[in-house]
């Protein structure tokens, strides 16, 4: 990967004057694994397909090792001594593999030592968690030569992201979400990479309980940690109740109220309980229908409206415009969409105009950042908007 090899002669000044690296020729038994190198070893498939690399190009890029008695112990190149090691126990008569040419560092401290292993790998493909442990240990690392009196100019959290090749607002993410999640079970998935950076973040933010009642709610509904997933059960767990009069824990109908009553980051016409809404007895969704005497008819007052059968249809409302040529939203601002859909319920969602009614996405999803997909039809006829007033950010 291009610019994040691993560079000797970067790496040699960090520490104190001493003579130049060396190269030559070490036999395979006389190079060690180095115990301070906690990455985890390649899969039998990565192996095999690095073993068949060797063979037909050859070691592209030497080993690095330092001096350990009559031994070598290794830096940077564990993988590739493995499968060298694999292909001489293989063929011991070929004499390719009885020796490699490395690179030779000179003496250093443990703390140096430590530092070197990690900066070598900054090419490897990780998972956030790996970078994650990475930045800490190569942090108590630095602090450390640091306190042993070696000069490293600068503050330390730059030091580690450029070591890592990474910005300080990334290792500031990743610290957070080691710091915040505190759930063994999202840990596990965390650190197995199941969980996108993004969606980590959201759950770091919460608090303890959240985490437990996120990670059964993943569990019950065979979910997949997504930002959308929990950026959903965040929104539940803050508007809905937690424990439910009625069936305990949190509430049975809050996904469904979700789906109906969320648009553009605020519940629309929903007190979050059924029990305590005023329109519950003609809310398609709610939990509390009224209860019909045996042998009676239903009214037709009693029969469940469409949620929003009630509302003002939206060219009705003076906010309300048609989306067509003539009254398209400006670039950059944010409104409420709304169509009929084919079940004749009205259908909401706030985004950013950010295009003409030439353009075949001209809008994006305010909520997650996301193109909106095109009409079924392939036009906007039917559909009303009207401006949002933005809150918080500016999106200038």
């Amino acid at each position: 990967m291009a610019g994040k090899q691993f560079s000797v002669e970067k790496f040699m000044g960090t520490l104190e004057p001493v003579s130049d690296s060396d190269t030559q020729w070490i036999a395979v038994e006389r190079i060690t694994d180095n115990p301070l190198n906690f990455y985890p070893r390649p899969t039998n498939e990565a192996l095999g397909h690095l073993m068949e690399s060797i063979q037909a190009n050859g070691l592209l890029e030497p080993p690095t090792v330092v001096r350990d008695g009559e031994q070598y112990r290794l830096i940077s190149g564990h993988s590739r001594m493995e499968a060298v090691r694999l292909l001489h126990s293989q063929a011991p008569e070929d004499t390719r593999w009885a020796s490699v040419l490395c690179r030779i560092l000179p003496p250093m401290s443990r703390e140096q030592e430590a530092s070197a292993v990690i900066e070598a790998n900054r090419q490897r493909v990780k998972s956030p968690a790996l970078l994650s442990q990475e930045a800490e240990k190569l942090t108590d690392l630095y602090i450390q030569r640091k306190k042993n009196g070696e000069e490293l100019p600068g503050r330390i959290r730059d030091r580690v992201a450029e070591a890592l090749q990474v910005s300080a607002t990334k290792l500031a993410n990743l610290s957070a979400i080691k710091n915040g999640i505190k759930v063994p079970g999202i840990l596990r998935h965390w650190e197995q990479g199941d969980i996108p950076e993004a969606a980590a973040l959201e759950i770091a933010r919460m608090d303890q309980e959240a985490q437990y009642r996120l990670l059964d709610w993943m569990i019950d509904k065979g979910r997949c940690y997504t930002i959308h997933g929990v950026r959903m059960f965040r929104t539940i767990w803050i508007g809905c109740l937690h424990d439910c009069p009625d069936h305990g824990g949190l509430c049975p109908n809050a996904e469904t109220m979700y789906r109906a009553h969320f648009r553009g980051g605020c519940w629309w016409d929903c007190a979050g309980c059924c029990r305590s809404c005023l329109k519950r007895d003609t809310c398609p969704q709610s939990c509390c229908k009224p209860v019909q005497s045996s042998g009676d008819d239903p009214s037709p007052e009693k029969i469940s409206k469409n949620p929003r059968a009630d509302d003002p249809a939206p060219k009705s409302g003076p906010d309300w415009k048609p989306l067509d040529r003539e009254h398209w939203p400006a670039e950059r601002q944010l409104v409420l969409l709304t169509a009929e859909n084919s079940l004749g319920e009205q259908t909401y969602v706030a985004a950013w105009c950010v295009g003409s009614p030439d353009n075949r996405y001209p809008f994006e999803e305010a909520e997650y950042g996301t193109e909106l997909d095109e009409p079924a039809n392939g036009t906007y006829d039917g559909y009303w908007w009207m401006p949002l007033q933005e809150k918080g950010a500016n999106h200038d």
